[in-house]
């Protein structure tokens, strides 16, 4: 049996694996997984793969859904009367329009924002 036809039977049982063999697999047939961070705000997962004909996989994501206690806490004491530039530099992984969003919604009623 070709590998090809091997990784096609392992990619529908894929989830049924073990993760340690997973690993174990995806070592083998892997030859790097590189991840970028294209802008302060989006990032890029590359896989390429030990096999040439099975090309190279990427994935684009951008933003970042969690806010974390100290992102809450700058935005509850310091918004909107610190300058936009000192709330920038203290949350770097967000926009300014995230920012504003962040602090429309945790004024709007709505439990557990802030």
């Amino acid at each position: 049996m070709s590998y090809y036809t091997l990784a096609d039977r392992l990619a529908g049982e894929w989830e049924r694996i073990p993760f340690v063999e997973r690993r174990s697999l995806a070592e083998v047939i892997v030859k790097g997984v590189y991840l970028d961070e294209m802008t302060a705000h989006w990032l890029r997962f590359e896989v390429q793969w030990l096999d040439p004909q099975w090309g190279t996989e990427y994935t684009y994501r951008g933003g970042h859904k969690t806010w974390t206690e100290r992102e809450n806490a700058f935005i509850r004491d310091l918004f909107p009367s610190a300058p936009r530039e000192d709330l920038l530099a203290n949350m770097p992984r967000r926009s300014w329009s995230a920012i504003i969003s962040k602090h429309e919604s945790s004024t709007s009623g709505e439990k557990g924002i802030l």
